[in-house]
């Protein structure tokens, strides 16, 4: 089922440690987009973003995947693999239709400087979006076009920043990228719901989070703590920022905390 608004429930696990969570759920979500699409990779134990920080360190000190700041800090850097490769079949046939309509979106979104969304999980992309023989891309960190091998005519890689690969709301902004929405559709889907009047009381109860725990607020303006310390701590170090939610929402993101630390 294609997404209409954030939704962070996990139906299955990461097959490996090294994937962060959201990693996996954009991974999930882009297969209910193209069902036959495959995954060209996620993790791969060789130098850059598809391994994790500490691997390059020991083995490949200096490479450009942990060069930046945000490649070298946050809670998924030294510990974590930061990149998805995302293959169209018929694209080795140059039946480029699906590399077309996915990078062309990525590309437009990239240099739309009104558009904030690539820059919030994204270091950089390739794949292609003609029909020629060049791949195309767009290096988000430093702002300007970038090729690569011919291997991204048929796939679309995607090098996430390390300190946001574990961010749900940065891989939801990056999925509404691909989907096709505007900025103002994203942004109506991440912003807190208005309440109405005639709802029923447990859908205009909000949920808060920030600075390490939740706030239950009622829809009288009374609050409660809920959550402050292995759930709250957990999702700490998925969003660093404030959300809001709703009770709905808010069980789904516990849902996706339990994925998250299972023990918590």
């Amino acid at each position: 089922m294609v997404l209409t608004h954030p939704d962070f429930a996990l139906a299955s696990t990461p097959p490996t440690k090294e994937i962060t969570p959201a990693l996996w759920w954009l991974w999930l979500r882009l297969k209910e987009m193209e069902p036959s699409s495959e995954l060209g990779g996620i993790l791969a134990w060789k130098r850059g973003f598809h391994s994790t920080g500490k691997f390059n360190s020991d083995n490949y000190p200096g490479d450009y995947s942990i060069r930046e700041a945000p490649n070298r800090t946050g809670p998924w850097w030294w510990t974590h693999c930061a990149a998805l490769d995302w293959t169209f079949p018929e694209a080795q046939a140059r039946s480029y239709g699906r590399m077309n309509l996915y990078s062309g979106r990525l590309d437009r979104s990239a240099r739309d400087n009104s558009d904030p969304r690539v820059d919030m999980v994204l270091f950089e992309w390739f794949g292609q979006t003609d029909s020629d023989s060049t791949v195309e891309g767009y290096n988000e960190y430093r702002e300007g076009a970038v090729t690569s091998d011919p291997s991204h005519l048929w796939h679309i890689h995607l090098s996430f920043l390390r300190n946001k690969v574990g961010d749900f709301w940065g891989m939801w902004a990056l999925l509404t990228v691909l989907m096709g929405w505007s900025v103002a559709q994203w942004r109506e889907s991440v912003a807190p719901q208005q309440e109405q009047p005639g709802l029923k009381e447990d859908e205009d109860v909000k949920f808060v989070f920030g600075n390490g725990k939740w706030t239950l607020i009622s829809s009288t303006g009374a609050t409660s703590t809920v959550d402050t310390q292995a759930k709250g701590s957990a999702l700490a170090k998925v969003w660093g920022n404030a959300v809001v939610l709703t009770a709905a929402e808010y069980a789904a993101v516990m849902d996706a905390v339990d994925a998250l630390s299972p023990d918590a």
